[in-house]
């Protein structure tokens, strides 16, 4: 299950976040699990589902860099409040919206995310050529690369890339480095 609002005609201006306190990952967390919910419903097998937080999709470049260094909280089972997101001013119903008295969100999820895998495909995307300057999208590899190994330090299951020998040799080094005991 993909986060992304409308369609790729139309995604590009549906990046505002603002009901959620202008938090992308708190929003994006809210709208997978409203999907997740519903697939359930329909009777899909909680063991076919695996989140994807839509990099790319509905978000411009920076925040697709929230969603990468904030990555744990996707499936979380709280997340904590920070001064920058804990307060919406007008919550519609269902949205998350006050700090609890330990730090964290209370939230109304329509299910919980927790122990889902969760998928990255932030490849050679045009918010790494705005972070690099590189225009052309088969000279991000090494901004790839980074995204890569931010998502697998963030508990990332599986990423999708282009650049699929250079990738293995840097998710193996990643999972050396942050999943190795």
């Amino acid at each position: 299950m993909m986060h992304m609002r409308g369609d790729p005609s139309t995604m590009t201006k549906m990046n505002d976040y603002s009901e959620y306190g202008g938090d992308v990952v708190r929003g994006t967390r809210f709208e997978l699990a409203q999907r997740v919910r519903a697939a359930l419903d329909r009777g899909v097998p909680r063991w076919n589902i695996i989140l994807d937080p839509g990099i790319g999709f509905a978000k411009e470049g920076a925040q697709n860099f929230e969603v990468l260094r904030r990555l744990p909280e996707l499936t979380a089972r709280h997340i904590r409040a920070s001064a920058k997101h804990s307060v919406v001013s007008q919550p519609a119903a269902g949205i998350p919206s006050e700090e609890s008295e330990e730090g964290f969100l209370d939230e109304d999820l329509a299910t919980s995310l927790a122990n889902y895998p969760v998928l990255v495909g932030s490849s050679r995307k045009r918010f790494i050529g705005q972070a690099t300057g590189k225009t052309e999208a088969k000279d991000r590899v090494w901004g790839t690369a980074a995204t890569v190994t931010a998502a697998i330090q963030g508990g990332a299951s599986i990423v999708r890339v282009h650049d699929v020998a250079e990738m293995v040799d840097v998710a193996r080094v990643s999972d050396h480095i942050y999943r190795s005991k």
